[in-house]
């Protein structure tokens, strides 16, 4: 049995279906793998949606402490938000996964995730999210602008005092068309 306390946040939208299966997945892997119990964090993130926790059967959830937000701030902010209160008032040694509510995140991963940090202690663990599904054109550019921004051979320009970079303007120009296209 693990001396630290495990703690789950997950930021939510609407998705409270989703945000219920991978409660549901994340329960069986704390039962019967690791064999210990864990609180969940949700953030709220102006869900207009109800939800209702009492009808599930989250027999490891120790405790489920639910942060409402009255403005929808996106789920990187909503992360930010949730990782902030837990600063606050958990004080004592404790491990936290981040893991988004969408289900595109596999529960399956969290016992070698939790091997990791007792083996690294020092070090935030991250996960590869290769399962995602994204479309196709955000694939594209995501990854463009990554070999962009880490390749050396792709620093901007400087043209009167800016910096400017005619591939990233390019790029730029095809995400604002993509998404009017939608």
């Amino acid at each position: 049995m693990m001396k630290e306390k495990i703690i789950i946040l997950t930021p939510v939208y609407n998705d409270w279906k989703n945000l219920a299966k991978l409660l549901s997945k994340t329960n069986k892997i704390f039962k019967k793998q690791l064999k210990t119990k864990f609180e969940l964090v949700i953030v709220n993130d102006c869900s207009e949606e109800k939800y209702n926790f009492q009808k599930y059967k989250l027999s490891m959830v120790k405790k489920i402490t639910i942060l409402s937000l009255f403005k929808n701030v996106g789920s990187q902010r909503a992360i930010a938000i949730g990782i902030k209160y837990l600063s606050i008032y958990y004080k004592k040694k404790f491990k936290t996964i981040i893991m988004d509510s969408d289900g595109q995140d596999n529960p399956k991963i969290i016992s070698k995730m939790l091997s990791a940090s007792n083996t690294n202690s020092k070090f935030s663990i991250v996960i590869d999210r290769n399962q995602r599904k994204d479309p196709i054109w955000f694939k594209i550019f995501s990854g463009t602008l990554f070999t962009i921004f880490a390749n050396p051979l792709f620093q901007p320009l400087n043209v009167n005092g800016i910096g400017f970079n005619m591939i990233i303007a390019l790029m730029l120009v095809f995400f604002s068309i993509a998404l009017r296209a939608r």
